[in-house]
């Protein structure tokens, strides 16, 4: 796995690279697939942030893409020692398996206490 991360004021860029290998015992079936995760994001002083990603994975035995892309973005709120994080993401699958969705939604909200 190869990750590269670079942050400047609000705004945070990267990308996550890396590939599984794994051999089942005779009989079964192998595994090969390639990960590539870029994404960008801006986070305003306010707490608000806004991001793109793309989490594109190659089948290299089964031959297939699979290409989410998701946008997200939402605000950071307080109460009293509690952060809370709430992302809204909508995801579009350019290239996926059949029995996958072609859009998704999610809500999230992690929290930290401090």
């Amino acid at each position: 796995m190869v990750a590269a991360i670079k942050q400047k004021g609000g705004l945070t860029y990267g990308i996550l690279l890396n590939h599984l290998w794994f051999f089942y015992e005779p009989g079964t079936s192998d595994i090969s697939i390639a990960l590539v995760d870029p994404s960008l994001s801006y986070t305003w002083k306010n707490g608000f942030s806004a991001g793109v990603e793309e989490q594109s994975t190659y089948d290299w035995i089964g031959e297939h893409w699979t290409i989410p892309f998701k946008m997200d973005a939402g605000p950071l709120i307080y109460f009293d020692r509690l952060e809370i994080s709430f992302i809204s993401a909508g995801v579009y699958c350019v290239a996926h398996d059949p029995s996958d969705p072609t859009w998704r939604i999610t809500i999230t909200g992690p929290f930290v206490i401090k």
